[in-house]
C-alpha cells in the first residue's frame, strides 16, 4: 500500500477523527471556491 500511495505522490498521516473532519472541512471550503471563481458546472 504504501508503494501504490507513493506512486501516485501520496504521503499518509496519522491524525484524530476530529483533524481529519476539520481538515475536509477546509478542504470542501477551498476548493468550492475555486469552483465557483472558475464557473465550473456539472455536466
Amino acid at each position: 500500500m504504501k508503494f501504490r500511495l507513493a506512486q501516485n505522490n501520496i504521503e499518509p498521516f496519522g491524525s484524530t477523527p476530529e483533524d481529519c473532519g476539520a481538515y475536509l472541512r477546509s478542504e470542501l471550503e477551498r476548493w468550492t471556491k475555486v469552483i465557483k471563481s472558475a464557473g465550473i458546472k456539472l455536466e
